[in-house]
């Protein structure tokens, strides 16, 4: 390593990576006996030092300078390039950041509310809501966690299943369910519905919470 450090091979460095290595510089032979008038110039070197993974020679034929100050370099230019090809170097040279912990989401409130819904509501706070008994068909009777807790993005919701939405006495939010959906659950609820529109629910009356209703409008875009 002293010879990169604080050798004849300083060019060689790569900042943050050990490297060590010799220089070289030979006479060519020619007819029989070296030829002061020409040279080779060479650096072979390894990296990281402590823990080799590459070993590397640059051989230059004629070049202007000597070893140290032709070859080294071509050495230090390859040696950059190729650190990214090489997950645990270029880790070593460029640590990545520690990742932020997950911040804390409250769960939604679903119970009451179609199984469909209920999962896209979950999915869109970062949940994953699982069904618990067939889902066709059905409400969500019951959710764990409940609506107080805090979770992790990603968390498992799980919700149970009911055939029947009896209990359930305020209106669900089925905005943005396309309308055909949102008018075949509203039905189940013995609801008159009225659809202003075509596509996905934005706007509902009665708003999501209020109290059950024997006619509801829907408005879709």
């Amino acid at each position: 390593m002293q010879v990169v450090e604080e050798g004849t091979a300083k060019k060689a460095r790569v900042a943050g990576l050990p490297i060590a290595g010799k220089t070289g510089t030979a006479n060519k032979v020619a007819g029989g006996s070296y030829n002061q008038g020409s040279y080779r110039a060479s650096f072979a070197g390894f990296f990281p030092a402590d823990d080799p993974q590459i070993a590397m020679i640059v051989v230059l034929d004629e070049p202007r300078g000597y070893g140290g100050d032709a070859a080294a370099p071509v050495f230090q230019r390859v040696a950059s390039r190729w650190i990214g090809a090489f997950p645990r170097l270029a880790e070593r040279l460029a640590p990545s950041p520690p990742l932020p912990a997950p911040r804390a989401l409250p769960v939604p409130n679903v119970a009451g509310e179609p199984v469909p819904v209920a999962q896209a509501r979950l999915l869109a706070a970062g949940f994953t809501g699982v069904v618990r008994g067939s889902r066709e068909g059905t409400f969500v009777q019951a959710q764990e966690p409940s609506r107080e807790a805090v979770g992790a993005p990603g968390m498992r919701v799980t919700l149970t299943a009911a055939a029947a939405p009896d209990s359930v006495t305020r209106m669900p939010d089925v905005r943005g369910l396309s309308a055909r959906r949102a008018l075949a659950w509203l039905s189940r609820w013995g609801m008159q519905v009225t659809v202003q529109g075509s596509g996905a629910v934005f706007e509902q009356h009665p708003a999501p919470g209020r109290p059950l209703q024997a006619t509801v409008l829907l408005e879709c875009r």
